[in-house]
């Protein structure tokens, strides 16, 4: 892994911290909502609406348990290298994302429009996790499809619940698909966890 050997349990260090970015303002879409849904669970920072030179900056050389991004993405279709995040009008590419130099214990990216499973020979979901993993994520959430965070939130809330109740986030992962099923909600299907 990335970290340290100081660190064997990165989510146990003092200096990590949580960070949520929301790409919009109140009122203006739920990207905003989710991530004050999910900080009423898991708390932590919240930057609302930066742009990729303050999200940069923000996240430069620190270490993180958790990562949450709840914005827009876009997919190129004819070069998915050119696929990004938006940040207040702002687009930080893939190419932009694998130059990034933190440590986090996981990065959530709840994001819209981050699926190329229809084109061939790449696989966007892959490649923002890749991007992601070269950057100094250890663990990522990420989506299949197009993200609706109004629908989301119970289940990034009850897997928040979890990973502040103390259990592991692949277990919590599972537990909180397993809770989604039971409250016959199919939006665990968007998400997809990948870790070591």
């Amino acid at each position: 892994t990335r970290l340290k050997s100081s660190l064997p349990n990165f989510i146990e260090a003092a200096t990590p911290k949580n960070l949520y970015i929301s790409q919009d303002h109140p009122n203006q879409t739920f990207c905003y909502d989710e991530v004050i849904a999910c900080q009423t669970v898991l708390e932590g920072e919240h930057q609302v609406s930066p742009d990729t030179l303050s999200f940069k900056q923000a996240i430069d050389n620190q270490s993180f348990n958790t990562l949450h991004l709840s914005v827009h993405g876009i997919a190129d279709l004819n070069n998915p290298l050119n696929s990004g995040l938006f940040f207040n009008k702002s687009q930080l590419s893939i190419l932009e994302i694998q130059a990034l130099k933190f440590q986090a214990n996981l990065v959530v990216l709840s994001a819209c429009e981050s699926n190329l499973a229809q084109t061939e020979g790449a696989d966007e979901i892959l490649a923002f996790e890749r991007a992601f993993m070269i950057a100094g994520a250890n663990n990522i959430i990420s989506t299949f499809d197009t993200v609706d965070a109004g629908k989301i939130t119970f289940f990034m809330q009850d897997f928040y619940g979890e990973v502040r109740d103390g259990v592991n986030l692949s277990k919590a992962y599972q537990r909180s698909v397993i809770n989604t099923i039971d409250k016959s909600s199919n939006e665990w299907m968007l998400f997809r966890f990948m870790g070591v």
